[in-house]
Parts: structure tokens; sequence; C-alpha cells
């Protein structure tokens, strides 16, 4: 990570803004300032001059803008000479964007958040003579599941979210669609700042923690900052697990390194073995697909609750998303997922011969055992 200054403005209308994005920022090791939107163009500008007035040579700065800040920062940045040391801009909501084929310096990264909304589009004058016009739109969907949308910078649309949803202490605030593009926005800044952010480290150290190592530390690293300790911090979320097909899991710092020292740790299974079969990294996110194999001689809570012990083999490939804050080397939340048909198949507790309600039409549930987990090798 580098340790350069990261200075992030964060400007919207109100005099204050969302205490949790602020404070979410800041866990990424952003040096956060809130600046209200102003009437006067004038100060509003020199207000936002000033972020980068301390910054070394090599040192840029980035702004996130909300609403009507966010309308005004898309247009006034668009201008090359006031973009001097602005690395990222992202722009939530905002109820004006410029027209589609309008670009920004390559220098800078942008990034736009359109909510469920109506949008005045600029245009420019043209080269033929046509006056600049401004165009009201209603936003639609984008293009496949991220709904991108097609214009001239980095734009996405929230069609199922209305203006606000990133704000935690609004009514429209919406965690779905806020995590989306908070991690499309921690992208941009990071790469804004030009940061190297080594994801992939801290969640081996987590994992080598929970299913490897002798000693009972570190199965959840504590925050390097005690300002933001979740224990004491109501902006910082707790950290989370949940074994999805078992409803298996905890929330909270204590009550997840329970989970975890009872279920994994020294208490998983002997044979157990785990082999890592593909890795995606994301901003702040990590997606493992690992192929593990056990015998199921003793009890094992998190894939099979309340049954006893059936000494029989089992494989399956269980794919596990990790959402974690690099800034503090920090788990917020891990979703598991994996077959458990195939896993019941394979300790005996179903069959796929036996179709419930006797369905004359079905020989047998589409289900399999081991051989799922072999066809992906």
């Amino acid at each position: 990570t580098s340790t350069q200054t990261a200075n992030l403005c964060i400007t919207a209308e109100d005099e204050q803004f969302d205490e949790e994005f602020l404070q979410g920022c800041r866990r990424e090791g952003f040096r956060a300032i809130y600046i209200p939107f102003q009437r006067d163009r004038k100060k509003y500008i020199a207000a936002l001059d000033a972020v980068k007035h301390d910054l070394r040579v090599s040192e840029v700065y980035a702004i996130i803008g909300f609403g009507e800040a966010a309308s005004f920062c898309l247009a006034h940045y668009l201008r090359p000479p006031n973009t001097n040391k602005l690395g990222a801009l992202i722009a939530y909501y905002p109820t004006e964007i410029p027209g589609p084929t309008s670009q920004y310096p390559a220098s800078m990264h942008v990034l736009v958040h359109l909510a469920n909304q109506t949008v005045n589009v600029h245009y420019p004058p043209s080269k033929t003579g046509h006056k600049a016009t401004v165009v009201k739109k209603q936003v639609g969907p984008g293009v496949g599941l991220g709904d991108r949308l097609a214009l001239g910078y980095p734009a996405f649309s929230y069609v199922g979210a209305l203006a606000g949803f990133a704000e935690h202490d609004l009514e429209e605030y919406s965690s779905m669609h806020a995590q989306v593009a908070w991690s499309r926005t921690l992208d941009a800044l990071q790469r804004g700042f030009q940061r190297e952010v080594d994801l992939e480290s801290v969640w081996d150290r987590m994992q080598e923690a929970r299913y490897f190592s002798t000693s009972a530390t570190g199965l959840l690293p504590s925050p390097s900052n005690p300002e933001t300790d979740p224990e004491t911090d109501n902006t910082t979320p707790p950290p989370s697990a949940l074994y999805t097909p078992t409803l298996q899991g905890a929330t909270g710092h204590r009550p997840l390194e329970t989970f975890y020292r009872a279920n994994f740790h020294r208490h998983k299974p002997p044979s157990m073995r785990l082999q890592l079969l593909s890795r995606t990294i994301g901003a702040d996110r990590l997606v493992d697909e690992v192929l593990v194999t056990f015998v199921h001689s003793q009890p094992m809570d998190w894939i099979l609750p309340g049954v006893p012990p059936t000494g029989r083999e089992v494989q399956i490939v269980v794919v596990s998303i990790a959402r974690l804050c690099t800034g503090e080397a920090r788990l917020y939340s891990e979703h598991v997922y994996w077959d458990q048909a195939s896993v019941l198949l394979q300790v005996g507790l179903l069959d796929s011969r036996v179709v419930p309600g006797g369905s004359p039409r079905v020989e047998r549930l589409p289900v399999v055992a081991g051989e799922a987990a072999t066809a992906v090798l």
C-alpha cells in the first residue's frame, strides 16, 4: 500500500454528512474530509481546491460527490485546466451529467453511479453550430447484470435503488446497492491514488490461522486503529460469516472467533484437505473456489449440523466470498456456498432414486454426489 497522503474530499448539499460513509473511507486509509456544497461557486471551488494545497509533487487527491454537488463536479472537472492533481472523481446520483460523448482527461479516473431517477443530460455545442442543450431522461438499465451505461465515461445504473441509496442515514439507503457501488468506488480510488493493495495476503493470513495454525490467535485480526474498534465504534460493521446451505455462522468479533474455533482450527477432521482451484480478487472482495475432501468421522456442524458421524468420505467444491477492509486488514463478511444435496448423497442421507411424492414422471432426483467436484478439476 502506498504511504503517500490520500486526501479524499466528500461533498454533498447538507451541512453534515453520513458519518458511517466517512468512517468507511477512513478505515480504507483515506484522509476523508467533508465539504458542503455552496451556492457561491467561487467559494465552493476554493474549498475544493484547498484539498490539494499541501500535496507533494507526486501526490494526488480525489473527490466523491453526491446529488447536486456531484453534478457540479462532473461539469467543473470536465475542463482540463481544473483537473490538476485530481486522480479520481466519483459521482453518486447526480442530477445532471455530461453528454454521452463527453470524455475526461485520461489521468483522472471517473465513475458515475445513477439510481432509478430522471437526470438532465447536458449536450455541449456542436461543431456544426448547434447550441448547447439539456435533455431530461429517465435512467434505465445498462448492459448485463452490471448495468454499465453506454457513455464516454464509466457509469452504472442501479435501477432498483432510489437516489440516496449509498447514505446510511437516509430512508433510501439500500445495503445491497450501496455495497456494489462501494466496490466500484474503491477500485476507482485505488487506481486514482495508484495504490497497490495486497488483498490476497490479508485473506491468506486469516485462512492460515483458521485452518492450519496451532495458535489460537489471529483468527480475526484486531483493528490497527483503536478509534475504529468494532466493539466500541457503532459505525463499524461487525464481522460476520454465513454458511448459506445450513445457515450456520456468527456475527460479531467474539462470536465469530468462537464459531471458527469450534468448527475449524483444532477441531476439524484430521482427514480434511483443502485445495484452491481458483481465486478472483476485486477491490474489496476475494472469491475462492476450493476443493474440500474429508471423512465424516466427527460432528461437523458447519456442513452437517445435528448429524452424527457417518464415516463416509465427502468431496465437494466450496465457494467463499470474503469482503475485506484492506486498510485495517479486517474481515467484514464471508459468504460460503456449496451443493448440499451432493453432501447429503455422499453421507447416505439422500437417495437420488427416491422421489418425494412418487411422481411417475420423475425417475430420479437431478442431484449428483462426488462426481460434481471431480468434473470441476
